[in-house]
């Protein structure tokens, strides 16, 4: 057989098989127009010149088939080539690896991508609602959450902050509304009770000393009557000031009731308290007013732990004695 300027012979095949270690066959039909009958006939019926035909007749087998005519005596000739089990088995083993890491990008990718969305949205969220959760029961005003990203949720976040600084604002004026005194700004009569409460305790329980002194503005009412009660309170406020400035930052001043003030002395004895009291009376007495008629004066009285007093009660009690002695004693003056 001539083909292409070669001969072709069963010879040549073995040649090619045992160097290729391929199974070659030649196939001979004699006559191209007639149908094989045997199990070529697909085959035949699928060749045409120049043409390859390619058949899986198993899992493991290949057959590679090609048509070609012979030049001298114009028969028909068919080359096939069959693989077995390997290089079909290679062949699916390469698409099986590229199939895998295919699928191992597309999972590594989908993690990346929730790894992600986690961080961007997921955990924000959720440190969001823990936040919240967690003022809703404590109430604590002081913390913020902290998102650097300036996306949607950065600027919640921003604005959620905003609202925690505005609440936190307003509870701190709420709760010091509740303790002060809206005339004077000293603290009222409800808190600077507890506060001398509080501050017994703690003197009786470490052996610490304590003292009072309850000072009261003489003749209130006639300053009233004579100037007008708008001048009776910036009377109050101006005292309430000079008392604040005179006393240690540690002392407690508070407006017990009218034109009456306390001031509790943590870790002060009685003499001591006197000469503080003594200090606020004078600097009391050298104020100045608008009205050059006006003056205004104090009168005090001290109390203190010891000899007999053990409670906040008995303390006030000596102390509110102790005024109304120096009111008896002819006013502006502080009593023992």
């Amino acid at each position: 057989m001539l083909i292409m300027g070669r001969i072709i012979d069963e010879d040549l095949i073995d040649k090619i098989r045992n160097q290729t270690k391929v199974n070659f066959s030649l196939i001979h039909f004699s006559d191209k127009n007639k149908t094989p009958n045997h199990d070529y006939h697909r085959l035949w019926t699928g060749l045409s010149e120049s043409s390859f035909y390619i058949e899986y007749k198993d899992d493991k087998n290949l057959t590679v088939y090609s048509y070609y005519p012979d030049v001298i005596d114009r028969n028909t000739f068919i080359i096939s080539a069959q693989k077995q089990g390997k290089i079909i088995e290679k062949g699916f083993q390469t698409i099986q690896n590229a199939i895998g890491s295919l699928l191992i990008s597309l999972l590594i990718l989908l993690i990346v991508i929730l790894l992600l969305i986690n961080r961007i949205v997921v955990k924000p969220v959720f440190d969001l609602t823990h936040h919240i959760k967690t003022i809703l029961k404590t109430w604590d005003l002081t913390k913020r959450i902290k998102y650097d990203l300036s996306d949607e949720i950065g600027e919640l976040t921003a604005q959620y902050n905003q609202m925690l600084e505005e609440l936190h604002s307003k509870q701190e004026k709420l709760e010091l509304a509740a303790i002060t005194d809206g005339l004077t700004g000293l603290y009222n009569h409800r808190y600077i009770l507890e506060r001398l409460n509080h501050e017994t305790e703690k003197a009786l329980r470490y052996g610490l000393e304590l003292a009072v002194f309850m000072l009261d503005v003489d003749r209130f009412k006639r300053i009233n009557d004579t100037y007008g009660h708008t001048i009776g309170d910036d009377v109050l406020v101006k005292i309430s000031l000079t008392i604040q400035n005179e006393v240690r930052y540690s002392d407690l001043a508070g407006r017990y009731g009218g034109e009456e003030f306390l001031v509790v002395l943590p870790v002060q004895n009685r003499r001591g308290a006197f000469v503080v009291a003594e200090r606020v009376r004078q600097a009391i007495e050298q104020l100045l007013w608008q009205n050059d008629e006006l003056r205004a004066t104090i009168s005090g009285g001290i109390g203190a732990l010891g000899s007999g007093n053990n409670s906040n009660v008995s303390i006030i009690a000596e102390a509110d004695k102790n005024l109304y002695k120096a009111k008896n004693n002819g006013r502006n003056n502080i009593a023992l």
